[in-house]
């Protein structure tokens, strides 16, 4: 018997946990490439980390409100009647 913030809230608990671990593997992965092309070929000019880390700040926030909309519909269901449909 969770009332409807508590359900929105572990929505997003555990969507933003695994969110935020793929954010940081792929801001890992486009740092060792970033180093690995600026070691290979110095003369080409990639985007820096700010940006990265923009891009990456604008990604978190597109996932949590694509996790937040579903759950906050999830939580006005009533149990009673999803339960019965089952």
């Amino acid at each position: 018997g969770a009332d409807c913030r508590a359900v929105v809230r572990f929505v997003l608990l555990q969507s933003g946990s695994l969110l935020l671990g793929g954010v940081f593997v792929g801001l890992a992965g486009a740092f060792g490439v970033n180093q690995f092309y600026h070691q290979t070929n110095p003369e080409l000019q990639l985007p820096g980390g700010v940006l990265q880390l923009v891009i990456a700040g604008l990604l978190c926030l597109i996932g949590m409100l694509a996790c937040y909309l579903p759950a906050r519909s999830a939580s006005r269901i009533d149990p009673v009647i999803a339960l019965r449909a089952d």
